[in-house]
């Protein structure tokens, strides 16, 4: 930039037009000494030394020029380094290595003092991060797509509609092999919103094919000792009332964790029932009156005539020999 004229109008916007380019690049985080070199200019301006102020400010703006492309290949890094840090923080990646193990450029710029080494320093820095999170977004979300592409397959094989879903993941697929970037967060965050709106799995797990058997096995002993209890009932209307307590069991909207718990609550129902069934007073049985119970004696069973009712004790009844002696 020439030397500005020693005229006071065009001095004035001079140091204007370098002090708005001075705060933008400071807003931006570089710290130029804007304070000493208006302090300086000032002071030539107040002895009216248009001249020393003029000199002053020409090589406050040569300065300026030369901060401005040290800094811009160094803002370049920074901003990319930072754009990574905030997707990494959106994806639930801990970043708090960076700042431990490579540190924070912006802030180490802002620390000065303005040199060119520090933009030098603050490249390589921001590089380091850019680097480190350039290999640790993708492996995350590698990882997390694994995870949603195993729930949309889990999904289908249940035969579920999962158009939707499979547009997203591959959406989220072609962005983690292009460049890391904040889109990978909107595309992970699209393929989960579609995950959730596919219907989830039944409470009750499918059983594997051994399980299958041994369930079946279970239920059909189940069935056979119903059929029995149902075939003991004394009535109708016993057996009526097994069958109500029964169905009643079967059909009881129960959330059991597996089909084994169902099959273990109806054997704990069945049983039940069976001890009510046994528990219940049966009523006595009444002996026919001519056929009198074998009595056990010794280790042999023989028929001992019992006298009946309107028979004296001691008067065995007449077996037909005694009426063939008295003819002899």
């Amino acid at each position: 930039m020439s030397l500005p004229a020693p005229n006071p109008k065009e001095f004035d916007s001079h140091l204007e037009a370098f002090l708005a380019r001075a705060k933008r690049l400071e807003e931006e985080g570089v710290p130029f000494p804007i304070v000493p070199i208006r302090e300086q200019v000032d002071r030539a301006v107040a002895a009216h030394d248009l001249v020393r102020a003029a000199y002053a400010l020409d090589r406050a703006n040569r300065l300026l020029d030369g901060t401005a492309l040290l800094w811009a290949p160094a803002k370049e890094a920074i901003a990319k380094a930072e754009v990574l840090r905030t997707t990494a923080e959106e994806l639930g990646l801990g970043v708090a290595y960076l700042d431990a193990n490579v540190g924070n450029p912006r802030a180490f710029v802002q620390a000065g003092p303005l040199s060119s080494d520090l933009f030098v320093q603050a490249t390589k820095m921001a590089e380091t991060a850019i680097g480190l999170l350039r290999k640790a977004i993708p492996e995350l979300c590698q990882a997390e797509a694994r995870k949603l592409g195993a729930l949309i397959q889990t999904a289908n094989r249940r035969g579920e509609d999962v158009t939707a879903a499979t547009s997203a993941f591959r959406l989220l697929v072609a962005a983690i092999r292009a460049e890391p970037s904040p889109i990978l967060v909107q595309r992970l965050a699209a393929t989960r919103r579609e995950l959730t709106k596919i219907p989830s799995a039944p409470a009750v797990a499918f059983p594997d094919i051994d399980d299958a058997e041994e369930i079946l096995l279970e239920a059909r002993i189940l069935a056979r000792r119903i059929n029995r209890i149902k075939r003991n009932a004394r009535d109708a209307q016993s057996a009526a009332r097994l069958m109500t307590h029964v169905r009643a069991a079967l059909s009881e909207d129960r959330r059991a964790a597996t089909p084994q718990e169902e099959i273990e609550e109806l054997w704990g129902e069945v049983t039940r029932l069976t001890r009510e069934q046994s528990a219940e007073p049966r009523a006595p049985a009444v002996p026919m009156p001519n056929r009198p119970p074998p009595i056990r004696t010794g280790s042999a069973t023989s028929l001992v005539p019992i006298p009946l009712p309107d028979q004296p004790a001691g008067n065995a009844p007449d077996d037909g020999r005694s009426r063939r002696r008295a003819n002899r």
